[in-house]
């Protein structure tokens, strides 16, 4: 859906013809002799593209532009030509000039104002900074024209600081400090609105002992050298709250990896699992380093049954099995029944990979690696005899998920997965394999055809040998017919707005998200979603299971999404459960 907002055109004609040859002249690409005819300010909206939606209809109909205390806004002020010229001068120079009618409520940038409390840096021009709850009028001058805008500073409530920040952490590794506070009715972190700082609370003069990074806009506390007590504090100038936290910075005395969900079974073929790293120190506290850590296999390079997967921040803590290979030399080798392979994790105390050693005190380049447990991994053949999404279903048999406007959850899917065993016996063990599964939403399709190597397939029903079929999820289509470009353009226009949105599975399954959804429709919208599961039918120890004939093994259950009205978003659980 695109929607092109209609705003509100308040301002004055420009009494000044020097005004007028002035904004010309200084302009970009708006034409000669083009003449300006005002100025209009347009508010910056966020939260989800449903709340943004609501927000920009409520401001088209006269509602004040609402924004949230401690939390920096934003508007963009544009110029308007008589050819229909539109240029951003929010920032253009400092004869565009901001006032706001209650600056014990809201404050306005005219880069006069610090950067959360930082003497050396101030808000770019044009900045909204709201202090307390109430209202403003923010007003804008330029070269004889003049614009306003109402707004209305609701209350943040209650912050939640330092989330799962740890009391010790290792030198060189990172421990992200996050502050959550409810914001348009959604758990949202706040943490870049607050200055953080690091501190030596007994001032020594051996530091710094660790010191502040920021990284795509999420701040960090990075440990430099082993230290007494060290504070850390988050500032909320803007609304002049504060909080602090205590921790040391120590070496590793150990460090562990394991299973995230370890059930005593093997690894199945062709499903991934999460792995765990944990620094352990001297008196017992702990810091997860699972996306810190670097992990690697030692495995016989002929019988290759453990692919580490690359996650975005999580290192590459994610482990595939494979089925290994029985004789490498023939074409088309029969597939492997798994094997046994160890993974072990490194860590690289040594800050001076990531900090200049000039930035340093003495002695944190001399900090050691350390390296894990080896972890030994069975992998063996298993087949999803059944899935189920991990809500519980109703009377009917039906699963139904209640989802508030706008909010996003990752419900999950369980398989339950028959492994057969070393010894030739089998058992059935129940695992979550979000990452695994198709998501489709009401009438998509996918091609079912076999996923295994489709140059090794034989021939069906007569047809070509191997197969041009895509199994991955570009094979997720709208329906099973091929159609002209223009019932394809036909289609398009008359496509009904979503109701839902499906986070789908990632190359080589290592999309963490794989399988959330988020309610993007209107409330009392209902739509279904498939979670779909592919398998190879050809799987040692296992029949066919019913496959068709060049098909693949297909799992699958359905799940009816309905909207509800707006709540308080519960944030996604991240992978605590996976």
């Amino acid at each position: 859906m695109t929607h092109t907002p209609r705003w509100p055109r308040s301002f004055v004609t420009a009494s000044s013809a020097l005004a007028v040859l002035l904004l010309v002249a200084g302009c970009d690409s708006v034409g000669e002799g083009v003449a300006p005819t005002g100025i209009t300010i347009e508010p910056g909206f966020t939260g989800s593209e449903r709340q943004r939606e609501a927000a920009e209809e409520a401001f088209e109909n006269g509602a004040p532009f609402e924004v949230t205390e401690c939390l920096p806004a934003a508007m963009r002020v544009v110029l308007e030509f008589d050819n229909g010229s539109r240029e951003d001068i929010t920032r253009r120079s400092e004869n565009v000039r901001y006032t706001s009618s209650n600056p014990a409520v809201l404050q306005v940038s005219n880069r006069d104002i610090p950067f959360l409390g930082d003497e050396e840096a101030v808000f770019p021009r044009g900045a909204l900074l709201p202090i307390a709850p109430g209202t403003a009028t923010v007003s804008v001058e330029f070269a004889g024209f003049r614009s306003s805008i109402d707004l209305q500073v609701n209350a943040l409530g209650e912050i939640r600081p330092f989330v799962d920040f740890p009391d010790v952490i290792a030198p060189n590794s990172l421990a992200e400090v996050l502050a959550d506070a409810v914001v348009q009715g959604q758990t949202t972190s706040v943490t870049t609105a607050a200055a953080l700082r690091v501190e030596d609370v007994g001032g020594s003069d051996a530091g710094p002992f660790a010191r502040v990074t920021t990284l795509s806009q999420r701040s960090f506390v990075r440990g430099l050298l082993p230290s007494p007590t060290q504070r850390a504090t988050l500032d909320f100038a803007l609304c002049d709250r504060q909080f602090s936290k205590e921790f040391r910075v120590a070496q590793i005395q150990e460090l562990q990896i394991e299973r995230r969900n370890d059930d005593g079974e093997p690894l199945a073929i062709g499903f991934s699992e999460l792995l765990d790293a944990t620094a352990v120190f001297e008196d017992g506290s702990t810091q997860p380093l699972n996306d810190q850590a670097d992990f690697e296999t030692e495995e016989d390079a002929d019988n290759n049954v453990l692919l580490l997967l690359q996650v975005a921040g999580r290192s590459n803590s994610l482990v595939l099995g494979l089925s290994g290979q029985q004789d490498a030399a023939e074409s088309c080798p029969e597939p492997g029944e798994g094997g046994q392979g160890t993974i072990l994790a490194r860590f690289d105390q040594d800050p001076s990979i990531a900090v200049p050693e000039s930035e340093l005190p003495d002695g944190a380049a001399d900090q050691p690696e350390v390296e894990s447990n080896r972890l030994p991994l069975t992998v063996r053949p298993g087949r999803a005899q059944a899935i189920r999404w991990r809500v519980e279903a109703g009377d009917g048999g039906e699963r139904v998920l209640e989802i508030p406007q706008g909010c996003s959850v990752q419900p999950g899917v369980d398989g339950d997965i028959e492994l057969l065993r070393e010894d030739g016996t089998k058992v059935t063990v129940t695992r979550r394999i979000d990452r695994e599964v198709n998501y489709l939403i009401g009438d998509e399709t996918i091609d079912t055809s076999d996923p295994s190597d489709p140059d090794c397939d034989p021939v069906v029903d007569g047809g070509d040998e191997g197969s041009d079929n895509d199994t991955g999820d570009d094979a997720v289509t709208d329906d099973g017919d091929s159609a002209t470009p223009d019932e394809d353009a036909a289609a398009d226009e008359e496509e009904p707005e979503p109701v839902i949105e499906v986070v789908n599975r990632a190359a080589l399954s290592s999309e963490l998200r794989a399988g959330a959804i988020t309610a993007v429709g209107e409330v009392g919208d209902e739509e279904t979603v498939r979670a779909v599961l592919l398998q190879d039918p050809d799987l040692p120890g296992f029949d066919d299971g019913g496959a068709e004939p060049g098909e693949a093994l297909v799992r699958e259950d359905t799940l009816r999404v309905r909207i509800v009205e707006p709540a308080d978003c519960a944030p996604l659980e991240g992978q605590a459960d996976l």
